[in-house]
């Protein structure tokens, strides 16, 4: 059978269901994003935040859809926009995800890890305020906002910032988007 045989209104109700549907599981996938974030700033283990990278992936392998019309010629490929060379790059390195943003994300937390020691010790451990030492982990200085940063980090981790650049995941995720990559100490490459 084909798609003209089908009257519009039934293949428009069939198109709504599926619009509707994918922008249920969106919101779903940026309430688990925000709250990803929030784990992150809260200091939340590895545990926690690997079990809601699974509910991610549940949701974004499950919202993949072909919308290729299925009476049409296949269309020429285009050239691999920045986000699929992204993807490509990423995957090349053994990142695994199913989604754009989960790769974006795993890569983000070893991008900040690699920092991370290297501000450990160019700081010489004198990365959070004396009052917040031992209280707060510092590791959350790179998937905080700005006013919790000024509020834990030390002087010493503010001017290391200063002088290496702090990448945060918005930050890789947009320069990524754009065709750049980070490649530590604050440089950006052009592909």
């Amino acid at each position: 059978m084909n798609m003209r045989d089908y009257p519009t209104d039934e293949l428009q109700a069939v198109h709504n269901a599926i619009a509707a549907e994918l922008a249920n599981r969106q919101r779903q996938l940026e309430i688990l994003a925000d709250a990803l974030d929030a784990l992150h700033a809260a200091g939340a283990n590895g545990a926690v935040l690997d079990c809601l990278y699974q509910a991610i992936d549940i949701i974004d392998a499950s919202t993949v859809v072909d919308t290729a019309e299925a009476d049409e010629p296949p269309a020429p490929e285009p050239e691999l926009t920045n986000r699929q060379k992204a993807i490509a790059d990423l995957r090349s390195l053994g990142y695994v995800a199913p989604g754009y943003d989960q790769l974006v994300r795993l890569y983000h937390r070893d991008v900040a890890e690699m920092e991370y020691l290297r501000a450990e010790a160019d700081t010489r451990g004198h990365m959070t305020k004396r009052q917040h030492a031992g209280k707060y982990n510092a590791r959350n200085l790179w998937f905080c906002n700005l006013r919790e940063l000024r509020k834990y980090a030390s002087d010493e981790m503010l001017t290391w910032f200063d002088t290496h650049g702090r990448i945060t995941y918005r930050m890789l995720r947009d320069q990524m988007d754009s065709g750049q990559h980070y490649a530590g100490s604050g440089y950006i490459n052009n592909r």
